[in-house]
């Protein structure tokens, strides 16, 4: 029964990865990119990403939103395989190159890439323990799968206005036989997918076929991925996980764009499509989570410098380089909305450029959120070195090993829906009623609404209606609004 659970797993992932291809073709094909199906999958997240922002206004994130999803990717892979882009062929030789390349190292790579991916599958089978998904990740997802972006959200629950797309793409995978499961599936996906470019690197470096510093770059990440792949946190709604993979993967397109010495970014039409999806991606990873956006918007702003030094030697590169910037406004400023509706801040915590609405988080809790957030880094910060240290020392010892990180996969009663909390109604001034967890502060996936910090003073934007809204009233009156 396990190995039929990894399986399922396994195939929803390939799925996966082909709608994200088949999209990420539509895409590039129409720019006259040449691609290959790595970066044509993390370009379609990245669409996949901001389409889904923008369905989320209207409707929850439902099975239609994924119907569309692969009715797109349908059309671009007939796109990129019945019909040949103008030019696409011409000046594309390095493309070539690569794909001749990579098809050597194609039965290596791939007998290493199978056991791989199925360990990272084995891993995602283990109970959900990460605290966040029971803090608030499992109730976000509730929320999206449940109602159309609800107003105020985060008076509810502060950490909601925090607005990580993550929990979106989560959504979209709970449906159907996923429905409950999702939380086993995303980020082993991001982390199976980084090593279809990293498992390549590393066979060209040991075979001495290789000296591009990419491939060094991504022969020295394969120790820290791997330890992604073996946490516990690769299970539940982690915003890390996604964060720092996509983050990785826009800084190796970066650094492929840069270096002059790469045959794969000998031609500036090669270097072009590897500073649209890095641009991309440093979007999206501000999207995942608002505490990459030094390091994303130093990054964007590289390859948006570098692709105008580009644009300034071909005219044609100009039209391309627009659409790049335009791709990442089409992720970014839904984002942007989405947290002007969820908390009635765009930068949440951060109280900058508020917006005049009744649903507006109070100054006081925002600043606490992000007093909270700013305590938690250094503590962050000593947590990673000391884990990485034990987990050294761990891995140094098979069983060991197999105790901390995949005895707990093991057998079919770990591959469990999230717990759902004990709760105790609570009821507002207003009459509003709201479940809080006993005995934690973790709603898990508990009914809607639920908050681990319950104040008399919330209320319904709407009397009877969740899908209008919260809003903190301070004078602690019920709320009357028609």
């Amino acid at each position: 029964m396990l190995a039929l659970i990894i399986l399922c797993i396994l195939l929803t992932w390939l799925l996966c990865a082909g709608v994200c291809i088949g999209i990420g073709f539509f895409l590039l094909r129409g720019l006259r990119f040449a691609c290959s199906i790595t970066e044509a999958l993390w370009t379609g997240l990245a669409l996949i990403t901001g389409f889904l922002q923008l369905y989320h206004f209207f409707r929850p994130i439902d099975i239609v939103a994924v119907l569309l999803l692969l009715a797109l990717a349908l059309a671009g892979w007939l796109w990129n395989y019945a019909v040949r882009a103008p030019g696409a062929s011409a000046g594309n030789a390095s493309a070539q190159q690569d794909w001749r390349e990579r098809k050597q190292l194609g039965p290596a790579a791939l007998l290493l890439y199978i056991p791989a991916a199925a360990i990272i599958a084995f891993r995602c089978v283990a109970v959900g323990e990460h605290y966040d998904t029971g803090l608030y990740g499992a109730q976000a997802v509730r929320w999206f799968t449940t109602y159309p972006l609800v107003p105020g959200l985060a008076n509810l629950i502060g950490q909601l206005g925090f607005n990580s797309s993550v929990f979106l793409c989560i959504a979209a995978l709970d449906q159907g036989p996923w429905r409950g499961l999702a939380h086993h599936l995303f980020a082993g996906f991001l982390i199976a997918a980084f090593f279809v470019s990293i498992i390549p690197a590393v066979l060209r470096i040991f075979r001495a076929e290789s000296t591009s510093s990419i491939d060094w770059f991504l022969t020295v990440l394969f120790i820290p991925v791997t330890i992604l792949a073996t946490t516990g946190k690769i299970v539940g709604t982690n915003t890390d996980l996604p964060t720092t993979v996509v983050c990785l993967v826009a800084t190796a397109l970066l650094f492929r764009a840069l270096d002059e010495g790469s045959p794969q970014a000998a031609t500036a039409d090669s270097k072009a499509g590897y500073l649209l999806i890095a641009m991309a991606l440093f979007s999206l990873a501000i999207t995942f989570k608002i505490s990459s956006i030094v390091f994303a918007s130093l990054g964007w702003t590289l390859s948006a410098w570098k692709f105008w030094s580009l644009s300034r030697t071909t005219p044609g590169r100009k039209r391309q380089m627009a659409w790049a910037v335009i791709l990442s406004a089409l992720i970014v400023l839904p984002w942007i909305g989405r947290g002007l509706v969820l908390s009635g801040y765009p930068f949440f915590p951060s109280t900058v450029l508020p917006m005049a609405v009744d649903w507006k988080v109070p100054t006081a809790i925002t600043q606490g959120q992000a007093d909270f957030a700013r305590l938690k880094r250094p503590a962050t910060t000593r947590i990673a070195v000391v884990g990485l240290v034990l987990l050294t020392a761990w891995a140094a010892h098979p069983r060991l090993f197999w105790n901390s990180y995949f005895r707990p996969s093991v057998g079919v009663r770990a591959f469990l829906r999230l717990p759902e909390a004990t709760v105790k109604p609570h009821q507002s001034i207003s009459g509003l009623i709201v479940n809080v967890p006993v005995g934690t502060n973790q709603c898990w996936d508990a009914p809607l609404p639920c908050s681990p910090n319950f104040n008399g003073k919330l209320s319904l934007r709407k009397p009877g209606e969740l899908e209008r809204g919260f809003v903190w009233n301070e004078s602690g009156e019920a709320t009357r609004q028609k």
